[in-house]
């Protein structure tokens, strides 16, 4: 496994004050060639949502996402992401936490 850093990027899309889809984008400075990017809509949110067991609607999703993502800056340590990108193209980002037990 290689660690890299990566670049991210989330815009939102809203039409009348409603969130409608968020695009994550990744980029790596070390590969220029590498670009990622997922759309997200409500109704893919869904899927997120379950698997994930979040429990905000999808209008929280992009505020959320940033509070996740600014923890992997501010504490490097104790938060972790990982891109698995698959020979199919399919790719699975995941956030964690390490936690200390005693």
């Amino acid at each position: 496994m290689e660690i890299e850093m990566i670049n991210v990027r989330v815009l939102a899309q809203a039409v009348a004050g409603t969130t409608t889809s968020v695009r994550v984008e990744l980029s790596c400075d070390s590969s220029l060639f590498f670009h990622y990017a997922a759309n997200i809509t409500a109704a893919t949110y869904v899927n997120i949502k379950d698997d994930c067991n979040l429990v905000v609607d999808f209008s929280q999703f992009p505020a959320l996402l940033l509070k996740l993502l600014n923890l992997l800056v501010e504490q490097p340590a104790t938060y972790m992401a990982q891109l698995s990108i698959k020979a199919n193209g399919t790719a699975a980002f995941e956030l964690a936490q390490n936690l200390e037990f005693k």
